[in-house]
């Protein structure tokens, strides 16, 4: 149905947005940021464009792209929960790899073992 929409109006970021969170639903993530990529390129200020892009980089497993787009949704819509606890949940996981990270750099630095 998006994909026939917009043959008529390629460049309706409302559009490119819906068919991203089909292709999330789907975890057709590389199609969805390609999709949400567009749209944010269309229009900057659209706020799901940013958020759909942050599902689609979170689905492919890079979380600071994805917190990066949580943080542009949640500044153009502070009220939008769902992009705060997006936001929230990529900062978290930020914060563990990089704990993870500092443990395994000092098991390898140890001069104990």
């Amino acid at each position: 149905v998006y994909t026939e929409a917009l043959k008529e109006s390629p460049r309706s970021a409302v559009l490119l947005c819906n068919r991203a969170l089909a292709h999330c639903r789907m975890e057709n993530y590389g199609l969805a940021l390609e999709d949400s990529d567009r749209c944010v390129a269309i229009d900057d200020g659209f706020a799901k464009g940013h958020y759909r892009r942050g599902m689609a980089t979170l689905g492919l497993g890079r979380v600071k792209e994805a917190l990066r787009d949580f943080k542009v949704a949640s500044q153009l819509r502070p009220g939008d929960r769902d992009a705060l606890d997006k936001l929230r949940h990529c900062e978290a996981i930020v914060r563990r790899q990089a704990f993870e990270a500092a443990i395994r750099q000092d098991e390898v630095a140890s001069p104990f073992e």
